[in-house]
C-alpha cells in the first residue's frame, strides 16, 4: 500500500522579496482613525498607498510597533489576528492604488477586572513585508489617542483596496 506524506501546514510568511517588492518609501500610510469595538479590543484600519509611478508587490504582515504622545516605545505587534493555515496573499498594489491592515488594540484591561486603559497610543512605526525601514504614522488627533494596555496587540494581514473605517 503506497502512503501520502503528511499534509503541511502553509507558512503566513510571505515570498521572498523580488525587484517588485513595495517598499516603505512607496507605501505611504493613512489611519482615518475611527475603531470599531468588539471583545475588548478597538479594531482600526490603516490603508497604505503606493506612491511611486510603479506597481509594486506585497503581502502578509506588517510590523507594528506603538509608541505614546511622548515618543517611548510601548508596545510592539506580536499576534497575527486571523492566522489560521492558509497562506497570506500575494496582492499586486497599482500606482495609486491602496491596501489596508487592521489593527486590535486592547482597550481594557481584563485582568484587572475590565478597567479602562490607561496608556495612549501617539504614534505608530511600521514596516512593511520583506522590508526593515519604517515609516511612522501619527494618530489622527481630532479623535483623540486611542488607548492600549498591556505590551500586546493584534494585526491583521494586508488586503487589497482602501478602507474607509
Amino acid at each position: 500500500p503506497s502512503s501520502s506524506p503528511p499534509p503541511t501546514a502553509s507558512s503566513t510568511v510571505p515570498t521572498t522579496p523580488t525587484g517588485d517588492q513595495c517598499t516603505a518609501s512607496e507605501l505611504q500610510p493613512s489611519w482615518p482613525g475611527t475603531g470599531n469595538g468588539a471583545a475588548e479590543f478597538v479594531f482600526y484600519v490603516v490603508n497604505l498607498l503606493n506612491s511611486s509611478p510603479a506597481r509594486c508587490l506585497t503581502g502578509g504582515y506588517v510590523g507594528v510597533s506603538a509608541y505614546d504622545p511622548t515618543g517611548q516605545l510601548i508596545a510592539a505587534s506580536a499576534m497575527h489576528e486571523g492566522t489560521g493555515l492558509s497562506r497570506a496573499p500575494t496582492l499586486t498594489v497599482a500606482p495609486g492604488a491602496s491596501v489596508h491592515f487592521t489593527i486590535g488594540l486592547p482597550d481594557v484591561d481584563a485582568a484587572a477586572g475590565g478597567t479602562q486603559c490607561s496608556m495612549t497610543v501617539g504614534a505608530l512605526h511600521l514596516i512593511p513585508p520583506n522590508e526593515t525601514t519604517e515609516v511612522q504614522i501619527a494618530t489622527p488627533i481630532s479623535n483623540g489617542y486611542p488607548p492600549l494596555c498591556g505590551s500586546g496587540f493584534m494585526v491583521g494581514a494586508l488586503q487589497s483596496g482602501p478602507s474607509t473605517n
